[in-house]
């Protein structure tokens, strides 16, 4: 019964320390678009973003310039919208 106790009340130690969870949705918006479009626009803005940094290889990170590509889509008519 001891190690149950001890259990618990690690877990309620660990739940606080944990990050809060909160769920945003980051996307944009321009009336009269079909998702098609959106997508076309948000590829290609999402290579213009793209910090070419040499040789692109597989276990390597691709930098994206995120005020870059927030840029292109606004240039674009797009919104940023955020739900929460």
């Amino acid at each position: 019964m001891f190690w149950v106790m001890g259990l618990l009340l690690l877990l309620t130690f660990l739940s606080g320390c944990a990050p809060s969870m909160t769920t945003e949705r980051w996307f944009f918006q321009k009336p009269g678009m079909t998702d098609a479009q959106r997508k076309q626009d948000q590829r290609e803005c999402l290579s213009d973003s793209i910090d070419p940094v040499g040789p692109i290889r597989m276990a390597e990170f691709i930098h994206l310039d995120r005020q870059s590509y927030e840029e292109c889509m606004k240039r674009r008519g797009y919104a940023l919208r955020i739900e929460r």
